[in-house]
């Protein structure tokens, strides 16, 4: 994520700051402080809006990084599944010792977790509600079985 002066629109709002600044010295008195005002206050209003949305995406990223640093890596056997919890990774990763019945693979599906072949596990990406949800799952099916 970049900086508010990084950003395309930011860019190209300002450059349109500075063509009204130009444009605007070759108006006649009444138009200089009416309408030319009037357009340099509206182009800074949208630069102050676009600094502003930009500030809080890049406050919320930072605590949301903020609470995955939290999360402990960790690795658990429930009824013969691996649950692994992996900060390094940023997943969470489901491991069944052969493949797992068809409504077992669309309960994950449908909660997030996708198939992932070069590891051999069901993954989605790391947080709270992911553990929760994979720990659901897998303790429905010691239930079931």
């Amino acid at each position: 994520m970049g900086l508010h002066n990084e950003l395309p629109v930011y860019k190209a709002s300002y450059d349109l700051l500075l063509e009204i600044f130009q444009f605007t010295k070759d108006f006649s008195k009444d138009f200089k402080y009416t309408v030319g005002e009037s357009l340099k206050n509206e182009t800074i209003k949208l630069l102050t809006l676009i600094f502003r949305a930009n500030s809080r995406t890049v406050r919320q990223r930072i605590e949301y990084l903020e609470k995955l640093e939290t999360i402990k890596s960790s690795e658990e056997e429930i009824n013969g599944i691996r649950l692994v919890v992996s900060s390094e990774d940023n997943r969470v990763q489901i491991f069944f010792p052969g493949i797992p019945e068809e409504e077992v693979r669309k309960e994950l599906k449908s909660n997030g977790f996708r198939w992932a072949p070069s590891i051999g596990a069901w993954m989605r990406n790391i947080s709270n509600h992911s553990i929760y949800i994979a720990k659901q799952i897998l303790n429905n099916l010691k239930t079931q079985v």
